[in-house]
């Protein structure tokens, strides 16, 4: 699968293979408080489907669906290589917040999959599992989105045209409840909604995401309580570290401690060609609204630099800011529709090398060794900035 635009297969491509092995798994939660048009009935109840469908753990061998229903009912669910879904998976007691891994299936393969439910939560979805080693990826990436309707639609619509096979959040979803934030989780599925049934979406942890309770048990397998706001995501060429500026960074703490050893060990990986981390607040930023993240400059940057990490994204500031440091790309990219009211700026300092205040999203292709880097406006996708990266076939693994 190439990673170029006009090269790339749509969703509507059918795949053909039959699955050999499904599995379910069914996870307790309370019901979140959102409600949606599509219901089911059990025992003569009525519940509504009030998160998703989405999409979490995708790979090449198996796909997971996540939803969240009113009230407690059976876990159903329909998948297949073709779009009618012939195959049912279903079982466990009544659940609010559902999860069913569909496993053994074949890498690069289109399945469907649909509920069960009148309208669109009875559509039958599309979801592509990835190539076993894959050679291209294309990463989209936008921040700072904070539920909102208009400009965040926009940009959602133009993402799905552009067919990535990851969505990068770098935070402010907006999941802290509270009168300021609204019906987050409610809006920003509704908004989001389109993209994340098919395509995986990998979030940072924002200030207005609450105290990551919600975000685990929403975004980061195993989607369960009690796990770190800070992972790993593996794909092909691409090492993916994400990390919560909410929690202290510094060398002693635990999350210092666990990404020391994970940027060590994908320094030493010749598997990884660019290792990128994504963070709500960066270590090189001149917005307006908030300005450099000096803890995080101060403990991440020489760690950065040693294991060779390529790239960079944050948010928090409402604005395009495009930053090289010693090696390394910073790319400020917060533009996702939050913060109409209270507009951010870049004022500039000695790393900025481009900068804008228009709503955008960013857009990543990896293609082997090949970076290519584009931030368009919403709207009129008009470039803001883009850059190339190459690697050179006789670098070695990326401590430097």
């Amino acid at each position: 699968m190439s990673g170029w635009p006009g090269a790339r297969p749509t969703f509507g491509e059918r795949g053909t293979a039959i699955a050999v092995l499904a599995a379910v798994v069914v996870l307790l939660f309370p019901a979140a408080g959102c409600r949606s048009g599509a219901t089911r009935t059990v025992s003569g109840r009525s519940e509504s489907i009030v998160i998703g469908p989405y999409v979490g753990d995708v790979g090449p061998d198996r796909f997971q669906v996540l939803w969240e229903t009113s009230g407690p009912v059976p876990t159903r669910l329909w998948w297949g290589g073709e779009r009618d879904c012939p195959t049912l998976i279903g079982g466990g007691e009544p659940v609010t917040r559902h999860a069913v891994l569909v496993s053994g299936l074949r890498p690069g393969i289109v399945y469907w999959y649909r509920l069960e439910g009148e309208g669109a939560a009875g559509e039958s979805i599309p979801v592509r599992t990835p190539p076993e080693a894959p050679r291209s990826i294309r990463l989209a990436v936008v921040g700072d989105t904070h539920s909102a309707d208009g400009v965040h639609a926009r940009i959602v619509g133009e993402i799905i045209r552009e067919n990535p096979d990851l969505l990068v959040h770098t935070g402010d979803l907006s999941l802290r409840p509270g009168k300021r934030e609204g019906n987050v989780e409610k809006e920003f599925f509704r908004v989001e909604g389109p993209l994340l049934r098919s395509v995986p979406i990998h979030p940072v942890l924002g200030n207005h995401d609450g105290n990551g309770f919600r975000f685990v048990e929403l975004f980061v397998p195993p989607y369960g309580p009690g796990e770190a706001t800070y992972y790993l995501v593996r794909r092909g060429p691409l090492a993916l570290v994400a990390l919560d500026t909410n929690e202290s960074v510094e060398a002693g703490s635990t999350q210092g401690l666990w990404l020391a050893r994970t940027l060590e060990s994908l320094a030493a990986d010749a598997g990884v060609v660019f290792r990128v981390v994504a963070m709500h607040w960066g270590p090189f930023e001149s917005g307006s609204g908030h300005g450099s993240n000096l803890e995080s400059r101060e403990a991440l940057v020489p760690l950065f630099e040693r294991y060779g990490v390529d790239l960079v994204f944050s948010g928090h500031d409402h604005a395009f800011e495009r930053s090289t440091v010693r090696g390394v790309r910073y790319v400020m990219t917060g533009g996702g529709g939050g913060g109409r009211r209270k507009p951010h700026e870049v004022l500039g300092n000695s790393w900025t090398e481009a900068s804008s205040s228009a709503f955008h999203h960013c857009l990543v292709d990896i293609d082997g060794r090949e970076l290519r880097f584009t931030a368009r406006e919403a709207g009129s996708g008009r470039v803001l900035d883009e850059f190339r990266l190459v690697k050179d076939p006789e670098e070695g693994p990326g401590r430097r």
